[in-house]
């Protein structure tokens, strides 16, 4: 009979709780009214830390770390940062003042710019992606689009470059002759400027420092036999979490560096705080509903307790009389939770509608995963059954000659 009485006693509670029908609506509200405010304050907390996350991760800015100073970095010092797992892309910079081209010139187009930028670039670059791959020789660019736009310049163009130097009280300048390989996107860089071989940056370098250049054929003294350092370099995380920490690394080596650090503590503060204040509503609420329904359910289980000490007097085990409350409680749990998602999924629409302008394709303001729902459903079924525990303790105190006692 134990199976067979258990599938009856199931019956039995369903049928009890469509025929209290007010009861069971009002317990279903207040399920409903603590449910889907959080279900909706969750999506809100969910969505605007995700887009603030998005925002800071796809910036590719915002994993830069720039130093502010003039330091002396070997190219072991390069190796080392290029072996570590928080970096993804480094490469030495020289001075700025040497960083330039003094004119470059289209001659198609007869558009010159003055004091082009040069910014030292290598396979992997994270402002140029596959551009980076194809400069192949010194001599090969990819420029800024401001840059590319003043010097009306596009792919397969050749540019004139004029570098200058004063030597001996005298001014002197070579030319190069550059190609364009490519054109970074505006948000790469914002200012006129061309991507370049760290070798033809180390060249202009040394020419204006007054030494020859073999590569190139220009004039000069001979460098001194010594290694190598660069003042300068352009460094990237790999992701927004390792800047704090790769920021730490290089202050302790006494380098004067700027980050986002702030920025992005900042957003783990607040996903924390408001974690933390979620945390808390979402307990008082659930504790609170949990003690309410186990109530109902105590008090509904006093008013049965005749109907309840029969089935234990025809012989109905005590484990599935039990099944009473908790099948009570799951019914509540299930169209409580089924109303507050329809009730989450309008107003998160509405939300959604009202926000859109302020976000961008594919972003959010409210908004839950599958994952979120799911861990939702089993939150609310196991405090659901939790609360029916108290009722079913109340149950085990029944006697079955209570059945009689009326008789």
């Amino acid at each position: 009979m134990s199976r067979s009485a258990g599938r009856t006693i199931v019956w039995i509670a369903a049928r009890d709780t469509a025929s209290e029908f007010l009861m069971t609506a009002c317990t279903v509200l207040a399920l409903i009214a603590v449910l889907a405010p959080l279900l909706i304050l969750f999506s809100l907390k969910f969505g605007l830390i995700d887009t603030m996350a998005q925002r800071l991760i796809e910036d590719v800015r915002n994993r830069e770390i720039v130093i502010l100073s003039s330091a002396k970095l070997s190219l072991d010092w390069f190796d080392r940062m290029r072996n570590r797992n928080d970096v993804e892309f480094v490469v030495p910079n020289t001075r700025t003042i040497a960083a330039s081209f003094n004119t470059v010139q289209n001659r198609d187009e007869r558009k010159t710019v003055r004091g082009l930028s040069m910014i030292p670039t290598a396979s992997g670059d994270p402002l140029l992606g596959d551009l980076a791959d194809r400069i192949a020789e010194p001599t090969q660019i990819v420029l800024s689009s401001l840059a590319a736009e003043r010097l009306k310049a596009s792919v397969g163009q050749s540019l004139r470059a004029r570098v200058q130097r004063t030597r001996d009280n005298t001014a002197e300048a070579q030319f190069i002759m550059l190609e364009v390989v490519g054109i970074a996107e505006p948000w790469a860089e914002t200012e006129p400027a061309a991507f370049v071989d760290l070798d033809l940056l180390i060249a202009t370098e040394e020419y204006r420092d007054g030494l020859a250049v073999e590569s190139y054929g220009w004039p000069g003294r001979q460098a001194a036999a010594e290694e190598r350092v660069f003042p300068r370099f352009r460094l990237y995380a790999r992701s927004i979490y390792d800047v704090p920490g790769l920021r730490d690394v290089l202050v302790n080596e006494r380098l004067d560096i700027r980050t986002q650090a702030a920025a992005i503590e900042s957003m783990r503060a607040l996903d924390r705080s408001l974690s933390t204040v979620f945390g808390i509503i979402a307990a008082v609420g659930c504790t609170g509903f949990a003690l309410a329904l186990a109530s109902i359910l105590a008090a509904n289980i006093q008013r049965k307790r005749r109907e309840l000490s029969v089935l234990r007097l025809i012989g109905a085990p005590m484990s599935r009389i039990v099944a009473f409350p908790v099948t009570q409680a799951l019914i509540v749990a299930i169209g409580g939770f089924v109303t507050s998602l329809a009730i989450f999924a309008a107003i998160s629409g509405s939300l959604n509608d009202i926000f859109a302008h302020t976000v961008r394709a594919g972003e959010s303001i409210s908004r839950l995963t599958p994952l979120h729902i799911l861990i939702a459903g089993l939150a609310t079924t196991g405090f659901a059954i939790l609360s029916s525990l108290w009722a079913g303790a109340a149950i085990l105190r029944i006697e079955p000659a209570e059945g009689l006692a009326d008789v």
